[in-house]
């Protein structure tokens, strides 16, 4: 995996979950409306905190890519840093 791969799931893991935030609107219209007073602040808190989540996520499987050589083993071919 290079950086560019890592990065782009980060990324995917924040959008996908920052989409979440939008039903938001739907189920509670009265505090996440964009039209109210606070509409705006109560449904972008929601996207960040959804979208670091679903970022979170990501990383816990799929933590920085190795950087330097790397090798392929008995374990399924998985990369592994070198000692």
């Amino acid at each position: 995996m290079n950086w560019k791969t890592w990065l782009n799931g980060v990324i995917g893991g924040f959008v996908g979950a920052s989409a979440n935030s939008i039903t938001l609107m739907i189920s509670d219209p009265e505090h996440f409306n964009v039209t109210t007073p606070g509409g705006w602040k109560h449904l972008g808190l929601s996207i960040a905190i959804s979208g670091g989540v679903g970022a979170a996520l990501y990383l816990k499987t799929h933590p920085t890519p190795w950087t330097g050589e790397e090798r392929r083993g008995a374990n399924g071919g998985v990369a592994t840093p070198k000692p």
